[in-house]
């Protein structure tokens, strides 16, 4: 955020030698750039005002993230192969070889699929630690992550219609599929990875709510 501070021109100051300058200046100049002054001034406090705003609102964003609040084995550290929890949901069977933590992936038909990914270094560094140094519970309870809905890929399946990318916290990103139902023709559910599991229902629903939300407005445009 430094960078954004010292480049925002509200936080430049502020030009006082154009408004006091009358070597340059003739008279009816200097008395117009002097009554300007007032308004370029609160010019810059809007502007200085909507960059704290901003500021406010990624600092928010960044403070955002994806907490490990429980992990099976309890003994993780030196261990192969663990579950991790985070809050509302669990991803299975995330591994630790030769000194790189690799997610679960998905088998289906002879093909394997990287269903699960990490989107940040910071989440990376959670896990890698729990294998290395074991498991420290937070302090405090995380809420319940953000979610946001990314791309759709379109399918040629008859029944998974595509796939569709959800964003957790920034952090975790999870392909679910847009799956059509045979029971009520025109809706639709959502398959989720079989190493996911929600432990919370509600979330889950939202999550699901959200996507399909999503697919039927990309189907109107």
């Amino acid at each position: 955020m430094k960078k954004l501070i010292n480049s925002n021109p509200a936080f430049a100051g502020f030009p006082a030698e154009r408004v006091e300058d009358k070597r340059y200046a003739r008279q009816s100049e200097r008395v117009y750039v002097t009554r300007r002054a007032p308004a370029m001034r609160a010019g810059n406090f809007l502007r200085s005002f909507l960059a704290s705003v901003l500021a406010l609102c990624l600092a928010a964003q960044a403070a955002a993230a994806l907490e490990i609040t429980a992990v099976d084995p309890a003994a993780i550290k030196g261990a192969a192969k663990g579950d991790f929890t985070f809050g509302v949901l669990t991803v299975n069977s995330v591994s630790y070889e030769k000194g790189a933590v690799i997610m679960p992936r998905t088998e289906s038909k002879g093909k394997t699929f990287a269903d699960i990914k990490l989107l940040s270094k910071s989440l990376y560094g959670k896990l890698e630690g729990c294998f290395k140094n074991g498991f420290k519970k937070p302090a405090k309870a995380p809420v319940r992550p953000s979610v946001k809905i990314g791309a759709f890929k379109s399918l040629k399946s008859k029944s998974r219609l595509a796939n569709a990318e959800i964003i957790l916290d920034g952090d975790l990103l999870v392909i679910g599929g847009v799956m059509a139902s045979s029971r009520e023709p025109g809706t639709f559910w959502v398959a989720f990875p079989p190493e996911l599991a929600f432990s919370d229902g509600s979330f889950k629903s939202s999550v699901e709510s959200a996507v399909i939300a999503a697919w039927a407005k990309k189907n109107k445009k």
